[in-house]
């Protein structure tokens, strides 16, 4: 009979405890940080300031998109990144309106009209009364091209301020391309550093301004048109603006004014001619009466160096009327933004910088 050894129960062997995650010190974090100031100064000068740029460039491009185009999705409640430490409320302001041939006036004809729009409120529009010795005269009064009751009860009831952050108008031809009165005659668009005054005189025809463009009316037209800043307090917050323009006591308000006149249109008197859409980002200060549009405010982006110190560079390579309707517009300042972004960086890391910046832009559009 074979023996059998007889042995205790199996047991199992010890088992493995986790390694305790040990804690990092301060002075290892301190350590870390200070190898990786360490890689960066290793760089050079230039290579650590274009690093620099370089993480602090994909927010601050979109933000100046945003600043310089008002018909982009994401310019609607953008604020201005200038450090402004009040509460502020952003408002964008996005109407239609008809410029239509005067129905009457000494001297007016049809087909032909000249009207004037600026970005200021609630004062923005003023068209012509009437014409004598190939100049118009303008109306005694501005007046509001398209009323709203919330910027109204904010800024004039109320005696609150506002500043624009952006805005533009899209010009559309409301005349048929057949039929018994065709489409025909012309738009010459001027742009204007400050409003023309109230019951002053306006040459017919004429080419001088900042930026000029002069198109065939036409079925179907599409001009741009981007309010653009001038002189010094783009970013102050203004008051109400006076009634019948400027004067010599009253200061103009800081942006450009548009002056559309339409010569030659198959339009009688009295009749449409042009569609405007008027699209102005407002920022607003509310006063105190607005209790319940003041919860609203809140404190606005801190300051940006990068987009303040870039915005004027942008709206020069933008220029400021556009044929070809918003589609063409949005290239040209999606450009404009890659194109000064790109520069700022410098170098060959700023040029192989472009393209990517103009496909990052495109997946924001």
């Amino acid at each position: 009979m074979p023996n059998f050894k007889l042995i205790g129960p199996i047991q199992a062997g010890p088992t493995r405890s986790k390694p305790k995650k040990k804690k990092r010190s301060r002075r290892a974090k301190k350590a870390k940080s200070s190898a990786q100031l360490t890689v960066l100064r290793d760089l050079g000068p230039a290579q650590f300031t274009r690093r620099f740029k370089l993480q602090n460039t994909s927010s601050s491009k979109d933000m100046l998109l945003r600043m310089c185009n008002p018909f982009h999705p994401a310019a609607k409640g953008c604020r201005c990144p200038d450090g402004y430490g009040m509460p502020t409320l952003a408002f964008q302001l996005r109407s239609f309106s008809i410029m239509s041939i005067p129905g009457s006036g000494a001297g007016l004809t049809a087909g032909n009209t000249v009207q004037a729009f600026s970005p200021c409120w609630p004062y923005n529009t003023s068209q012509v009364a009437s014409f004598a010795g190939g100049s118009y005269t303008w109306g005694l009064t501005w007046g509001t091209l398209s009323p709203n009751a919330t910027l109204t009860k904010i800024i004039v009831t109320d005696d609150g301020t506002y500043r624009l952050n952006c805005g533009g108008m899209i010009i559309r031809s409301v005349q048929s391309a057949a039929g018994t009165t065709p489409a025909q005659g012309t738009i010459i668009i001027s742009k204007m550093n400050a409003r023309p005054t109230a019951n002053s005189n306006y040459v017919s025809g004429n080419t001088y301004g900042s930026d000029v463009m002069v198109v065939p009316l036409t079925a179907g037209l599409e001009v741009v048109v981007l309010f653009r800043p001038v002189g010094m307090g783009v970013t102050m917050f203004q008051a109400q603006s006076n009634s019948t323009g400027p004067t010599t006591t009253s200061p103009d308000f800081p942006w450009d004014c548009v002056i559309v006149e339409v010569l030659g249109a198959s339009a009688a008197l009295g009749a449409p001619v042009l569609s405007i859409e008027y699209v102005c980002n407002y920022e607003l200060v509310v006063n105190s009466p607005d209790i319940s549009l003041s919860e609203f405010a809140t404190e606005g982006p801190s300051l940006n160096h990068f987009v303040m110190d870039n915005m004027s560079a942008v709206y020069r390579k933008m220029g400021g009327i556009f044929q070809g309707g918003v589609t063409a517009f949005a290239k040209t300042a999606s450009n404009a933004v890659a194109n000064v972004v790109a520069a700022r960086l410098g170098g060959s890391a700023g040029l192989g910088l472009k393209g990517a910046l103009l496909d990052s832009i495109r997946e924001v559009d």
